[in-house]
């Protein structure tokens, strides 16, 4: 079993990954950290910033989109400022209530897939079917 050197206890996150890189590779390896959360932190804001936009159009409306815009645009800066642990329950709470609707309409088309199944095994039965 390998044991944590003094300098690495108590990091966690992104500060244990760069001290485990740079402890094999130096400077590379925090550059290496460095520019991977970097790249992943730009391209995740556009992409929710992205998916939130058509989301709030196609529920709400193109008026919806403007506030959308102005409520992402400030709380962007907010969430990098804030502590790590709240913004991470923060987002899993949204994922959390992402679900909700999605297993509504899991339970809404249940009948439907019943009665396509119940047709398949039925064509199926009778050679229509492979």
């Amino acid at each position: 079993m390998r044991t944590i050197h003094g300098d690495c206890a108590g990091l966690t996150g992104a500060s244990l990954t760069s001290a485990a890189f740079s402890s094999t590779l130096g400077v590379a390896g925090e550059l290496a950290v460095a520019t991977g959360l970097a790249l992943f932190a730009i391209s995740t804001i556009i992409s929710w910033s992205y998916y939130g936009d058509r989301c709030f159009q196609y529920l709400f409306g193109d008026r919806a989109v403007l506030p959308y815009r102005i409520v992402h645009t400030v709380v962007v800066p907010v969430g990098a400022l804030a502590h790590v642990d709240l913004v991470w329950n923060l987002c899993d709470i949204a994922d959390a209530l992402m679900a909700v609707p999605n297993l509504v309409a899991l339970l809404m088309s249940s009948g439907a897939v019943i009665l396509q199944t119940e047709d398949c095994e039925r064509c199926r039965a009778e050679g229509l079917l492979p």
